[in-house]
């Protein structure tokens, strides 16, 4: 099975999951995983910064504690903010105790540390089950997947990791990158200035959403 016939096949089974926003419009939106890094995010942000875009990222709880005065930079310059669970412990067939604790333990490092809770989760990986994708949703959260995925932390030049991600600039694409990926920084700003080249407007997921 090819990996579009499994996303196809994912939507279905979870509809209510954000996978792609709206594919008449020209909007891509920007989310970085595993976050905060020391280094590479606030490089990330400067990109942002000066390119006047706004992106989401998706802060891992045990991250923020080491790193909250990078979390609290994030919601400064008014990133979307999304919960990747505290320890990033994968979700698939783990007990109802676990999943909850993985994602409030997250919740709460991240609140105190931006001063808002997170409206957006995406769980490790990318993976879930019924389970988890119930005790989120009851939790008041919007789970987040993706529709592209250019495998940035397996690049090793910011050309190769440009070359992977302009494939996946189509209309309504959520494309994952890592903050911890040290080369990405580098890439990022040319990725946007081609995005824009062809007609892309770069959105946090709250503006996505808004255009649905």
């Amino acid at each position: 099975m090819t990996k579009m016939a499994f996303s196809r096949i994912a939507q279905r089974l979870f509809p209510s999951v954000l996978w792609r926003g709206n594919p008449i419009l020209p909007r891509v939106a920007l989310t970085f995983d595993d976050g905060p890094d020391p280094v590479n995010t606030p490089r990330l942000l400067d990109v942002l910064a000066k390119s006047g875009i706004k992106a989401s990222f998706f802060l891992q709880g045990k991250n923020v504690e080491h790193y909250p005065e990078v979390a609290a930079q994030i919601a400064a310059q008014a990133h979307a903010i999304g919960n990747h669970t505290y320890n990033h412990t994968h979700l698939i067939l783990k007990s109802r105790r676990l999943i909850y604790q993985e994602i409030k333990n997250g919740e709460q490092v991240i609140t105190k540390s931006t001063g808002s809770s997170p409206r957006f989760f995406r769980p490790p990986y990318g993976q879930m089950d019924w389970r988890a994708l119930k005790i989120a949703s009851g939790m008041g959260y919007q789970v987040v997947i993706w529709s592209a995925l250019p495998w940035d932390w397996k690049a090793k030049t910011p050309k190769k990791i440009v070359a992977a991600t302009l494939p996946c600039l189509f209309n309504g694409a959520i494309i994952v990158l890592h903050d911890r990926t040290p080369e990405l920084p580098a890439a990022l700003e040319l990725i946007i200035e081609i995005g824009k080249q062809r007609g892309f407007s770069f959105v946090s997921l709250e503006q996505m959403i808004c255009s649905q």
